[in-house]
C-alpha cells in the first residue's frame, strides 16, 4: 500500500516536487446585461513569494491586461494571490486562506438532523464529523479552531474587480468552459473557467463518501488509482445535466490535492459513460490545515457554506442551489445554510443506502433514485 502510495501520480506531484501551484476552478455567471461575475480566484503558491509581485492571468491563452485601479498579486512571505487597489496597502493576509461564511455557522446537535437515529442511514450519535467537542477536548480544540480562523482573510479579496467584466466577456462569448492560465515568477497553473447563465439552476455534490464509497478510503484509492465509486452515480449525474441542471462538485479536501481530483472525476467510467462536466471546489487549505478542519475540529461545514454563499451572490435574480448530495449532517447543513430546500438533500452511506425526505423508505442506490429523477428533478 505505501509502495504503490510512494509511486502514485499524487505523491510525486505533492511530495517530490520543487515548484507546483495550485488553482481551484472558477465560476463565471453571465449577468442579464451581459457582463460577468466570478466567483474566487482561489491560487496557492508551493512556497511563500520572496517578494511582492503580480500575476498574469490568461483566458484561453490570451493575457488580461491588469486594469491601472486593481492588481493580482502574491505579497512577499505568503502563498496565496489576492486583489489590491493601486495606491492601496494590500490585505493583511493569513498564513492560513480560508474562506469565511457571511454569517456565523451554527454548531449542530441531534435535532439538526434531517432524520432520525432509527432512519438515518449514518446517525448523528456515531457521525464523526459532529461538530460539538467533549468538555475535556474543548480547550484545545477551541484554541486550535480559533487559531486556524484567526489566521484567514475574506473571499471578497479574490473576487475579481467589475472592471475585468468587459474584458472577459469578449473572450467567453458563445463557450462553456475555457482554459485559465496563472503565472507567477516561477511558476504556472492551469485550471478550468465554466461559463454559465444567471437563470441556471445547480446541483451540488460531496466527493468523499458521496461520489466515492467511503471518505478515508475514498480518498486513499484516489491516490493510489483504484476506482471506489457508487455505482450507478454516472448516469444518475448525466441524467439530472441532461434535464438543464449544472453540476458543481465542492469537497473538503486541501487544495493541493486539486489535480488528482480533478483527474479522478474525469477519470470515472460507467458503462462506458464520463461524470458531466462542473467546477471542481476544494478547500483553499494545505493538507494540514483541511485534515485540521475536518478531522480535529471536525468543521468541515464552514467552508462549504461560505463557499456556497459566495457562489449564489453570483445569481442576482434567484437562489440558483436547487439540490444537494452528500453522506454526512455536516453536508446537509452546508445545503440548508444555501437555502436548498430539506426535502431537495439526498444523504448516502458506505452500503449505498440513500434517504431524501421526499420518499419515505431508504432507496437501495443511486440507480434507485434515478427512477425518481422526473419526480424531483
Amino acid at each position: 500500500m505505501l509502495r504503490s502510495l510512494k509511486q502514485s501520480t499524487f505523491w510525486k506531484r505533492t511530495y517530490t516536487r520543487k515548484y507546483s501551484m495550485s488553482a481551484i476552478d472558477i465560476i463565471a455567471v453571465r449577468q442579464r446585461d451581459g457582463s460577468f461575475k466570478m466567483s474566487p480566484l482561489i491560487l496557492h503558491l508551493s512556497k511563500k513569494a520572496i517578494d511582492t509581485h503580480e500575476v498574469t492571468v490568461a483566458i484561453n491563452g490570451k493575457t488580461l491586461i491588469n486594469n491601472s485601479e486593481y492588481k493580482f498579486v502574491v505579497q512577499k512571505g505568503f502563498q496565496y494571490a489576492c486583489f489590491i487597489k493601486n495606491g492601496c496597502d494590500a490585505p493583511v493576509l493569513g498564513k492560513n486562506l480560508a474562506i469565511k461564511p457571511q454569517s456565523p455557522v451554527t454548531p449542530l446537535s441531534p435535532c439538526d438532523d434531517l432524520f432520525s437515529p432509527a432512519e438515518s442511514p449514518t446517525s448523528f450519535t456515531k457521525d464523526p464529523y459532529a461538530t460539538t467537542f467533549k468538555d475535556e477536548d474543548k480547550n484545545w480544540k477551541q484554541k486550535l479552531l480559533d487559531s486556524v480562523e484567526s489566521e484567514t482573510y475574506n473571499y471578497e479579496h479574490t473576487m475579481p474587480p467589475s472592471v475585468w467584466s468587459e474584458q472577459i466577456r469578449l473572450e467567453l462569448e458563445q463557450k462553456e468552459i475555457v482554459d485559465v492560465t496563472f503565472i507567477t515568477q516561477e511558476e504556472t497553473v492551469s485550471t478550468s473557467l465554466h461559463i454559465w447563465s444567471y437563470t441556471d439552476n445547480l446541483v451540488v455534490s460531496d466527493i468523499d463518501g458521496t461520489i466515492t464509497k467511503s471518505d478515508i478510503r475514498g480518498i486513499l484509492c484516489n491516490i493510489i488509482g483504484v476506482d471506489y465509486t457508487h455505482d450507478g452515480i454516472v448516469s444518475l449525474f448525466n441524467n439530472i445535466h441532461n434535464k438543464g441542471y449544472r453540476i458543481i462538485y465542492m469537497t473538503a479536501r486541501s487544495i493541493d490535492m486539486f489535480n488528482a481530483t480533478k483527474q479522478y472525476i474525469e477519470r470515472i467510467n460507467q458503462n462506458n459513460s464520463g461524470m458531466p462536466a462542473g467546477p471542481i471546489i476544494t478547500a483553499p487549505n494545505t493538507i494540514i490545515n483541511a485534515l485540521c478542519r475536518e478531522v480535529i475540529i471536525r468543521r468541515p461545514e464552514t467552508f462549504k457554506i461560505a463557499m456556497l454563499q459566495c457562489i449564489t451572490s453570483l445569481f442576482a435574480d434567484h437562489n440558483p442551489i436547487k439540490y444537494g448530495f452528500g453522506n454526512r449532517i455536516t453536508d446537509d447543513l452546508s445545503y440548508i445554510a444555501a437555502g436548498v430546500d430539506r426535502f431537495c438533500i439526498f444523504r448516502i452511506d458506505s452500503k449505498s443506502r440513500v434517504l431524501t425526505k421526499g420518499v419515505e423508505h431508504h432507496l437501495q442506490g443511486y440507480k434507485a433514485v434515478e427512477e425518481y429523477v422526473g419526480k424531483f428533478f
